[in-house]
């Protein structure tokens, strides 16, 4: 088997299910925008570089054998486990990467965060490049991509360059399923689940909303989850425990990952679970990359 063919079979292994063509695309223009080194493609013009499941496909971890999942290679902390990072940039923890609402090739979109700011997510495009078009597009316009990134001075050529190659693959037929959220979600993701696996919320914990992110708010919200995901409403439960999970706070996030990892088995979404499984016993990880794991 050749080797990407067979780095591409350990990627989706690792992650658990089939991933969508644009990211092997991206991996296309990303070798023919540099093709010495399109981990750093991107570097010049927006000072981002790509990591991730690009690192793995383009070899970096091909002799790691560790007991570390690969799927945690560049996994933030507060990373939900929909969300797959494949560019960073910046000191203050700017991702950014595909976010599947459901473990198939069909229900992704584009997103990123600050990991410095807390779990706020941008929507930013439809997939890498509609993102990339809109990261150019703002550093034409703006000199700057988002708060707290830095680029070099004189990029202008690096960007012209980057915007011909991306034209080449713009008019491709994208595989991706329309985004029906049901539920809203304090991350800014939101929840997409079956309707009949969404239940209304209590009237107290509605009101706890208007002050999230406090140990009443926490309280309140992990014990309507776990009331929901009793009474078979899963998305519900996913909703409430998202929610406690953006907070960040270690205790909370623990309580909410058991709620979390019942509502994925609910759903039939299994890899969801077996990535959170991963991440929360690597929690306290001090390491983005694996090969730093030791």
């Amino acid at each position: 088997m050749p080797r990407f063919a067979l780095r591409k079979k350990r990627l989706e292994e690792a992650y658990g299910f089939p991933l969508p063509d644009c990211l092997y695309q991206f991996w296309d223009f990303a070798k023919a925008l540099s093709p010495l080194d399109p981990l750093k493609c991107l570097e010049e013009p927006l000072g981002i570089f790509l990591v991730g499941p690009f690192e793995i496909l383009h070899g970096c971890l091909d002799h790691y054998h560790g007991p570390i999942p690969l799927n945690l290679h560049w996994r933030y902390s507060l990373d939900p486990p929909e969300f797959m990072t494949l560019m960073a940039s910046g000191n203050n923890g700017w991702h950014a990467g595909l976010y599947f609402d459901l473990p198939d090739s069909r229900h992704f979109s584009f997103a990123s965060y600050h990991a410095a700011e807390g779990l706020e997510f941008s929507l930013d495009g439809h997939d890498p490049f509609s993102a990339l078009l809109a990261y150019c597009q703002e550093r034409n316009e703006f000199q700057a991509l988002g708060e707290g990134l830095e680029f070099p001075q004189d990029s202008s050529t690096a960007i012209e360059k980057t915007q011909k190659v991306l034209g080449r693959y713009q008019k491709r037929e994208l595989n991706r399923a329309p985004r029906r959220v049901g539920l809203k979600t304090l991350d800014g993701m939101g929840v997409v689940a079956p309707a009949k696996s969404c239940a209304p919320f209590t009237k107290k914990t509605q009101k706890a909303f208007t002050q999230p992110w406090t140990d009443s708010f926490f309280h309140l919200a992990l014990e309507e989850a776990g009331r929901h995901l009793q009474a078979g409403a899963p998305g519900s439960a996913l909703k409430l425990a998202k929610d406690v999970w953006a907070a960040g706070e270690e205790a909370s996030m623990r309580q909410a990952a058991e709620i979390m990892m019942g509502a994925y088995e609910a759903l039939g979404r299994e890899p969801f679970k077996q990535i959170l499984e991963g991440h929360m016993a690597n929690l306290n990880r001090p390491w983005l990359d694996i090969l730093d794991a030791g």
